[in-house]
């Protein structure tokens, strides 16, 4: 099995954190807080298209009501701020943008056509979002302020209160081989602004061997440390338990994310704890630990669908596949690789349907279904050149 990490793909997406009840199911509402007419308060602007399937204003009041659905075309000299419902989530659409407001059963997702969008959050509101931009870029965020700047393909990320966990999804070089990784940026205030151009193909760092590859990590760890940020921390001791995994250091992985874990779940971090949840999954699978391997995985699962996050969902069930493999449990493998081949294809994920569709390929094989098997490996491999 090949896929050992959260992959992520990128339309603005703010989740935030709601129970799972009936309620939380509902299309949230956006109100108009405040209208800026060249920088100037205004209660009401023309020219501001309000498109509600087949009805169509040209005037937005202040204190109006957006449901889901509703495209929002701002002209030159308007900006709209806009509150979701609970005044969980604010959002500025600034001159000539042009908005889509949907909600999935978790929060609200906003999708831009144009301008910059600003988030912003009450406390522990917000819990990560995703961003539609080339590739591979996650962020997590408690009880913080930030920006997320989208242009010509780039993603731009500042934090002016608190810190946003910003998670990479890409490739790591070590000598002539090339491993997925999914390594954490902690982007504060003291960081200023940070900007990623995401690719098909990312690669986060080129190491000449393993040594070196750890040594760089340790010395992340360390600046965390003398700054004492638990957040960058965490996420440097995950980066080093990923580089310990692959190298077969399976003790010092385990010990890395036990600790990378137990801060995540100080701070509150549900996305980071599922995913250092999973990676001790990971190490219990090297490990040849299959029970251990599906309980903290399945764990992993659990919060990963709490929060709405379909790529952890996707790469929890890839290793549960993997795991019920191992174990010669092929019907249950080849559900969970199903399984996570339909959301890799939701989310556009052309890499993660790939290997989901390597992995279905060896499952064939290991049943003496060769002719399904050369299929699935044929479309795996039409996809690997796509992404050269």
């Amino acid at each position: 099995m090949s896929c050992r990490c959260a992959l992520v793909t990128l339309a603005l997406v703010p989740a935030l954190v709601a129970a799972t009840s009936p309620a939380s199911m509902q299309a949230r509402m956006h109100t108009v807080q405040q209208i800026l007419f060249d920088g100037r308060s205004v209660a009401s602007a023309g020219g501001v298209t309000v498109s509600r399937g087949t009805m169509v204003e040209h005037t937005v009041r202040r204190g109006e009501t957006i449901l889901d659905g509703t495209r929002v075309d701002v002209p030159a000299h308007i900006e709209l701020i806009v509150t979701s419902s609970g005044a969980k989530c604010t959002t500025t659409l600034p001159p000539g943008s042009s908005v889509t407001f949907v909600t999935t059963n978790l929060g609200e997702q906003y999708s831009v056509n144009a301008g910059h969008p600003t988030f912003s959050d009450i406390p522990g509101a917000l819990d990560y979002f995703r961003v539609e931009v080339g590739r591979e870029i996650e962020a997590a965020a408690a009880g913080t302020i930030f920006s997320v700047a989208v242009s010509n393909g780039s993603v731009t990320v500042r934090c002016t209160q608190g810190d946003v966990n910003v998670t990479k999804t890409g490739y790591i070089k070590i000598g002539l081989r090339r491993y997925k990784a999914k390594l954490v940026d902690t982007v504060s205030p003291a960081t200023g602004a940070v900007t990623y151009h995401p690719t098909e193909t990312w690669y986060l760092g080129s190491f000449a061997t393993f040594a070196q590859a750890e040594a760089y990590y340790r010395r992340e760890l360390a600046a965390a440390r003398r700054t004492r940020d638990a957040n960058a921390i965490a996420g440097a001791l995950g980066n080093i338990g990923i580089v310990q995994e692959e190298t077969g250091l399976y003790a010092g992985a385990l010990q890395s994310q036990q600790q990378a874990l137990v801060l995540y779940r100080k701070l509150s971090d549900r996305d980071g704890e599922a995913n250092a949840l999973s990676q001790i999954g990971v190490v219990a699978w090297d490990r040849g630990e299959y029970d251990d391997a599906l309980y903290f995985e399945r764990q992993a699962l659990a919060l990963f669908r709490r929060l709405g996050d379909r790529d952890g969902e996707a790469n929890a069930l890839n290793n549960i596949g993997g795991v019920q493999e191992a174990q010669g449990l092929y019907a249950d493998a080849m559900r969970s690789q199903q399984q996570t081949l339909a959301l890799f294809r939701q989310l556009g994920d052309r890499a993660g349907e790939a290997e989901a569709l390597d992995d279905i390929g060896e499952l064939q094989v290991d049943q003496d279904h060769y002719a399904d098997a050369l299929k699935s490996y044929q479309d795996a491999l039409a996809l690997y050149r796509k992404l050269r």
